[in-house]
């Protein structure tokens, strides 16, 4: 064989080392890049099939897409505090381990959880629902305190919103009753949170400041829309003067609704109907004002809790801003600005933006976090 024939060959041989040097470069940057993949768990208190937390996790879950992020989601259509224990205890010991574990606070089981978590070296970002006072001597009353993993905990200032809703539905009533007193009966369901006492707290401080408003009493009804229906006629009977419903949770103001249709009244007109999130069918009501406020806003912080939770873990600690306890702002919803919300309310377009505008380890030049709902209908 020529020189000239011995050189191709040599070239031919290096040319496909050089290619599979390449190929093989490739795949371990990719195998690198799926290692490198955050593996979070979300204890979901209801099923699939809950409208607010169905809208929680289809927001969380296309904030992880676009931040490399495997989302497992426990959920438990039981409600039941002894399901939720041993689901999260499920994930908390699940392979391959998590790196992150977001849940609401329930009582006496999150703190189990965080502890849990703890031993398994999971870091705990906790959102939606704030710490009892009964459990202050256990977690803290702050992350970082007495658990160094649970790094961050995000709720809604339910108390203002509770306030706000309160605020909305009496400016209203004042404008159809000029001069008499307005009655307002309260609804409220069982809790293992917060939230109901501290919604509870903003309308009676509303109504404190309000000396033409009677807060006749607030009652404890069943979750299940049917049951709240039928047992507002029987409210309704009690309580024949009342103006105004309360309520701090969507599924019974959607049964308030129904209950004052079966009882032959007109809602947003005979009684106004105040209320949180929503349900399919309230969405109409809320556009058509049967509904005349509904406050709503937190079913986007478990995305914001993922992006925090991934920018810690890349080094963008979040402790001193905005801080370990955020409180996020709620918007009232109501016909007048029905339609400036209605895409992001009736339409699932998450997988349309990209979450990584909002993180830091995205845009290290971004000085501050923005958790404003508005942020999305630019």
């Amino acid at each position: 064989m020529n020189l000239s024939g011995k050189f191709s060959k040599s070239l031919m041989r290096r040319k496909w080392i050089f290619i599979l040097l390449l190929f093989v470069i490739a795949n371990t940057a990719a195998v690198a890049a799926e290692s490198e993949r955050l593996r979070v768990g979300f204890i979901c208190e209801a099923g699939p099939d809950h409208p607010f937390w169905r809208a929680v996790v289809d927001v969380m879950q296309a904030a992880a897409d676009d931040l490399n992020i495997d989302l497992v989601v426990q959920y438990d259509p039981t409600r039941s505090t002894i399901t939720t224990k041993k689901l999260g205890e499920r994930l908390i010991n699940s392979e391959p381990k998590l790196d992150y574990l977001l849940t609401k606070y329930q009582l006496s089981v999150t703190a189990k959880h965080i502890n849990q978590s703890q031993d398994r070296g999971i870091k705990v970002f906790v959102f939606n629902s704030d710490v009892p006072e009964s459990e202050y001597e256990t977690t803290g009353r702050y992350p970082r305190q007495k658990f160094d993993n649970w790094i961050g905990h995000m709720v809604p200032d339910d108390q203002q919103a509770g306030y706000d809703q309160a605020a909305a539905l009496i400016e209203r009533a004042r404008a159809k009753k000029t001069g008499d007193k307005i009655y307002v009966l309260g609804l409220d369901a069982p809790y293992e949170s917060t939230v109901g006492t501290s919604r509870q707290a903003g309308l009676k401080s509303k109504i404190k400041e309000a000396p033409d408003v009677v807060l006749q009493d607030i009652v404890l009804i069943n979750w299940e829309a049917v049951s709240a229906g039928q047992r507002i006629l029987e409210l309704l009977k009690q309580y024949p003067k009342t103006d105004i419903l309360w309520s701090p949770d969507g599924t019974i103001t959607w049964g308030a609704v129904q209950g004052l249709e079966q009882g032959g009244k007109k809602p947003g007109q005979d009684i106004l109907v105040g209320g949180f999130d929503w349900t399919p069918e309230s969405i109409k009501a809320i556009e058509d004002g049967r509904i005349s406020a509904s406050m709503f806003g937190h079913f986007v912080e478990g995305a914001w809790a993922l992006i925090l939770a991934h920018d810690y873990h890349y080094g963008f600690d979040f402790a001193d801003s905005p801080g370990v306890r955020i409180s996020t702002p709620l918007t009232v919803l109501s016909a007048e600005n029905y339609e400036k919300y209605k895409r992001i309310i009736s339409e699932n377009k998450w997988a349309e933006i990209d979450f990584r505008q909002f993180s830091k380890k995205y845009n290290p030049q971004l000085k501050s976090y923005n958790f404003n709902i508005n942020q999305f209908i630019k």
